[in-house]
């Protein structure tokens, strides 16, 4: 109905006889022309209201690629964030968004008039103008591959690189890092990969060799190591640097941790060397070898017959081993190689 219609129909009713009233019919007609003209008058002034804003969000736009073409020129690269000595946005318009490589970039504008209304440009589209919208975001989502679960990362910038999540866990495993495909081939590289469309990793993970749950306080190393190697290669009494000796005894234990870490243990005593320098280990004291002996078949029952070390020394000559058969000690002479396995806290 047009405009010129709706005033012209309500000038004739208010003309009216000044000895008479509206009638109710006259009266509704009145208030329904009215109601017509303000909503009109609104929309008008929301169009006008809107079309000013993007104006003013599209030159915003308009001249930050001015002033970033021109940090580049300048420095080969492109700024993090807009110059702000070149570059400064409209009395109520935010810029939000950058450079996360120096190479592209891409900015959002909003203002508080309207702030449900983005526009966005960026280096590649630049010479289309600032479009309607957000810069595009991605998502990144962990397959944890029977490990814990891992919470989806959202609204990542394109081009640029995100911080590792926390490890998941498994049981008796190790996690072993992220990787780009489901056949785990290539790892992704949190410090340098960057997201350019909604990524996929997917865990990886290796067999504890530590077995855990079955002697408490310690872990197990899962296997031998080989039946070659010697308490000490002579008749000498361990060190302070390497030992501790107990309250009212006579024999000495290996430190476990060691008070002075940049020491190592070889080749004076070549066990303690192999646990901690092989497998991040110790020597299991004598009383943790009985219980390894007795829970061996819970620690895989792959242990041999025959005498590994501890790490209690009997003597200036002689160290305390024990029988994996029946957990017999047996103080044998500290240059005799027996069998090692390893424990860790």
């Amino acid at each position: 109905m047009p405009n010129s219609y709706l005033k012209a129909k309500l000038g004739n009713i208010l003309r009216l006889n000044p000895d008479r009233g509206f009638t109710i019919v006259e009266l509704v007609v009145v208030i329904s022309i009215i109601g017509i003209l303000s909503t009109i008058v609104v929309f008008s002034y929301g169009g006008w209201r809107q079309s000013t804003v993007v104006a003013q969000l599209k030159s915003d736009l308009n001249g930050l690629v001015a002033s970033m073409e021109d940090a580049r020129n300048f420095s080969n690269s492109y700024p993090s964030t807009y110059p702000s000595s070149t570059f400064k946005a409209s009395k109520g318009v935010t810029i939000t968004g950058g450079s996360t490589d120096g190479v592209s970039y891409c900015f959002n504008a909003v203002s508080s008039d309207i702030p449900t209304l983005y526009y966005n440009i960026d280096s590649v589209n630049k010479s289309s103008g600032a479009q309607l919208g957000k810069c595009a975001t991605y998502s990144m989502s962990f397959v944890a591959n029977g490990g814990s679960a891992v919470n989806t990362l959202l609204d990542i910038a394109k081009g640029s690189t995100v911080t590792s999540p926390a490890d998941p866990t498994k049981s008796s495993n190790i996690f072993s890092g992220w990787y780009k495909e489901a056949g785990l081939i290539n790892q992704w590289n949190f410090g340098a990969d960057k997201v350019n469309s909604d990524t996929t990793l997917y865990a990886k993970w290796v067999p504890d060799p530590w077995i855990s749950g079955v002697i408490s306080g310690i872990k197990v190393y899962n296997v031998d190591l080989p039946g070659t190697y010697k308490w000490g290669l002579s008749s000498v009494l361990c060190p302070n640097t390497y030992c501790y000796t107990p309250p009212s005894q006579t024999y000495r234990l290996f430190l476990s941790p060691q008070t002075n870490p940049g020491v190592e243990f070889s080749p004076e005593y070549p066990a303690q060397a192999a646990c901690k320098q092989q497998v991040g280990g110790r020597l299991p004291d004598i009383f943790e070898l009985l219980s390894i002996q007795q829970n061996k078949t819970s620690l895989g029952n792959n242990f041999q017959s025959n005498y590994y070390q501890s790490s209690r020394q009997y003597n200036d000559s002689r160290a305390q081993t024990r029988s994996m058969y029946d957990g017999f000690i047996n103080n044998m002479i500290k240059s005799d190689p027996y069998y090692v396995r390893c424990v860790k806290d």
